[in-house]
């Protein structure tokens, strides 16, 4: 029983790593869950199969104090009508984490066993658990198997948390809630000073006048959950057709998870039984194209397509999002992981030359992937690499970089990018268990939070990127993500990510029955796999305002890459005519959320952008005719920035906001009992007020010659609500016309 545990742990943990991305079309499955379900399930099945290879390693008395090790932690895996111990039917996938941990931990920390005593029983097991479920695990386990094993048996021995908040931790245990809401307080209540900062500051501060705030105000009054939706002027399904003023616009290509593939084989099966395709000795149905296929990562002459359009594209900056390796991890190594990670940044610095180039660290960046760890020599060599490769870091940049991933850079005046590492909040890398009581996550939080304080006290905006969404990580880190999303909601401007391969968004709000403060875009993929069309994005910053004004959505249609034409990269979509969206704050992306709840249209509008165009990768046909359940699950996927709250909204359905915002004929002097937001400022026209958690931040000063509009939040040209006695005239961009802005006097609304 004893030796069947610990293969089976190290087992489904390296079989995780093959699964983790699988299912695009419904990203936020995959992973641990049909490994830890099946040993839940099948623990019988399993035992007898290995018992004839390892019943030798050990004695009857090491196999009842095994049991003896085991049985306090979880309920008997054969009993699948049990009762967990709060009383909630039996988890199958939970009770297998629990049974697989506490099994691996007794068997390393009692017994000594070392990856070395059961490599040979591990293969085995794999190959009948690959080859059951379809894959070719003649290919998969030989290989992969060398390189996961030894690190988790590692992962194992170090780690100081308890079999059950160790599967609570990576997710495969509902948390406890009562474990939860002290952390959510403890997370709501700390504050940056609350641990001693050992990072340094990255880029030096500018001292320019302040930008503009583009967030909306956010609303803590209380709504019922209903799955009707409010009234909300930024339906998609309306014939909202949005003016395009001529903005002096700042241009952030987004590239992401591109995945390049050096072994692509023109002619090589399409369907092969494995979890991506196309190379030569991969046996299956289909020959793949010139350029790519659904099912495949791309060729380096399909990337080298996309570097050349972003060229085009006259860009001020490109952010890549990470994950530059293919997903072949049974033929991963070393060596060949760093080269595919400089052979795209090189590229991307030769196709576009005095282009600003700024990466993030993926999790098929680290070595072996997912398994990001910074004392560890593979993850030492993958700083090295990136800091060598990506010209365009500062000095600063790289010192920061090696300690855990993390940087800071000043792209133009008043704007500056920060990049954290979301690998510390990825829940299948399971060196987080050591990582999260360590000093180098701690010091890049540190980090973080000392960047946006700086950033707001110089009047800075920020672009924040890093490669995970929100939503489906560890909570406690994406709860830290969350309170600096509305904590400095003012500050950040704009919040990318990837890694999901799909078109998404994630909105952060302050309180669950509060307006979304911030939100954060993941652009679809730049490669083909899981059925995607190939894609990048263009997001457009105003220059004088240094606000979001739009984003722009472009696609490599690969419907009739069989063709052998070269395909071509069209703009598929601008996000405010998409959405008819009147701006791009947090607000009107919640608005918009809201209203699928009830507007079928709308949501499949965004369900189709999730699959970028795919019609196979859309995720339930119940959403499409309109069921009131699915739209709600849709809903609170956007709207919940943790995996806790979309448990809590899948369970006690959408939370909808009311509106309790002064009017805009108000000014604020005081933000007690206010939302997070910004207000008019009974200071004058041409400064505003932050609230932020009750506090006050006031006389924040708009660019020159702009004013604040309490209607749409940001500073512009002209003013719907406050007027001043004295005016000067100032040039504007949208047309050739003088318009008369306020100056600063005494304020009339």
């Amino acid at each position: 029983m004893s030796a069947k545990y610990v293969v089976f742990t190290v087992l489904l943990f390296c079989s995780a790593t093959v699964q983790a991305e699988f299912a695009p079309a419904a990203p936020d499955d995959g992973g641990l869950t049909p490994f830890l379900e099946a040993l839940g399930n099948n623990a019988e099945t399993y035992h007898t199969l290995l018992m004839n290879h390892l019943s030798e390693n050990m004695t009857v008395d090491d196999v009842i104090m095994f049991r003896s090790e085991l049985l306090p932690e979880v309920t008997s895996p054969y009993d699948i009508t049990s009762q967990q111990g709060n009383g909630a039917p039996f988890n199958a996938g939970c009770n297998g984490c629990k049974v697989a941990i506490s099994a691996l931990r007794a068997l390393v920390r009692l017994f000594g066993k070392k990856y070395e005593d059961i490599s040979s029983a591990l293969n085995v097991l794999c190959h009948v658990l690959m080859n059951a479920q379809g894959y070719q695990g003649r290919i998969i386990c030989p290989n992969i198997l060398p390189n996961y094993g030894p690190k988790v048996v590692y992962i194992v021995q170090n780690g100081k948390m308890g079999v059950g908040e160790t599967c609570e931790f990576i997710n495969a245990c509902p948390a406890n809630t009562e474990t939860q809401d002290k952390e959510g307080t403890a997370l709501k209540t700390s504050s940056s000073s609350s641990r001693s900062s050992s990072s340094s500051s990255g880029s030096s501060s500018s001292s320019s006048s302040s930008s503009s705030s583009g967030s909306s105000s956010s609303s803590s009054s209380s709504s019922s959950s209903s799955s009707s939706s409010s009234s909300s002027s930024s339906s998609s399904s309306s014939s909202f057709k949005r003016h395009h003023p001529k903005r002096d616009v700042y241009k952030v290509v987004q590239l992401a998870d591109v995945h390049i593939d050096f072994d692509y084989a023109e002619g090589a099966a399409v369907e092969c039984n494995l979890f991506v395709c196309c190379r030569k000795n991969y046996r299956g149905k289909g020959k793949s194209s010139k350029y790519g296929e659904y099912t495949c990562n791309p060729p380096p002459r399909t990337v080298e397509l996309f570097l050349e359009k972003a060229a085009k594209l006259n860009p001020d900056v490109l952010l890549y999002t990470g994950d530059s390796p293919p997903h072949h991890l049974w033929y991963e190594q070393l060596e060949e992981h760093m080269n595919t990670t400089r052979y795209l940044g090189e590229a991307m610095h030769r196709k576009l030359p005095g282009v600003p180039i700024y990466p993030a660290i993926g999790n098929h960046d680290a070595f072996p992937s997912n398994l990001y760890y910074v004392p560890d020599p593979d993850t030492q060599l993958l700083h090295d690499t990136l800091v060598e490769t990506y010209s365009s870091l500062s000095e600063e940049s790289g010192k920061n970089m090696h300690k855990g991933g993390y940087y800071q850079e000043q792209l133009a005046p008043r704007l500056r990018l920060l990049t954290y590492n979301t690998n510390y909040g990825y829940e299948n890398n399971w060196f987080n268990i050591l990582s999260q009581s360590e000093d180098h996550l701690h010091n890049m939080q540190d980090f973080v939070e000392d960047a946006l304080k700086t950033a707001r006290n110089d009047n800075n905006k920020v672009l924040l990127m890093g490669h995970h969404p929100v939503g489906t990580g560890i909570i406690s880190f994406e709860e830290w993500v969350t309170r600096m999303c509305t904590e400095y909601h003012d500050v950040i401007s704009l919040h990318i990510a990837g890694h999901k391969h799909t078109d998404l968004f994630r909105l952060f709000r302050a309180s669950p029955d509060a307006w979304a403060s911030s939100v954060q875009f993941a652009a679809p993929s730049a490669n083909s796999y899981s059925r995607i069309n190939p894609s990048m994005r263009v997001y457009e910053i105003d220059r004088h305002t240094n606000e979001l004004v739009d984003f722009v959505t472009y696609h490599m249609d690969f419907s009739d890459i069989g063709s052998g034409a070269e395909p071509e990269i069209k703009q598929v979509y601008r996000a405010s005519e998409e959405y008819g969206l009147t701006d791009m704050s947090a607000r009107s992306w919640h608005q918009l959320a809201i209203s699928m709840l009830s507007d079928t249209p709308a949501l499949n509008k965004y369900e189709n952008n999730f699959g970028t165009g795919v019609a196979a990768n859309l995720r339930d046909r119940r959403c499409e005719e309109g069921d009131v359940t699915c739209h709600n699950n849709r809903v609170c996927q956007v709207t919940s920035s943790t995996l806790r709250q979309r448990w809590e909204c899948n369970t006690n359905g959408v939370q909808i906001p009311t509106d309790p915002t002064p009017a805009p004929t108000d000014c604020v002097s005081s933000c007690l009992g206010l939302a997070n937001g910004e207000y008019q400022s009974c200071q004058g026209c041409d400064v505003y007020v932050t609230c932020s958690h009750g506090n006050t931040y006031d006389n924040r000063p708009c660019p020159a010659r702009l004013v604040w509009d309490d209607v749409i939040k940001r500073c512009e040209y002209t003013s719907t609500t406050c007027r001043q006695r004295h005016r000067r005239s100032a040039d504007v961009i949208d047309g050739d016309e003088e318009r008369q802005v306020q100056s600063k006097g005494t304020v009339k609304f």
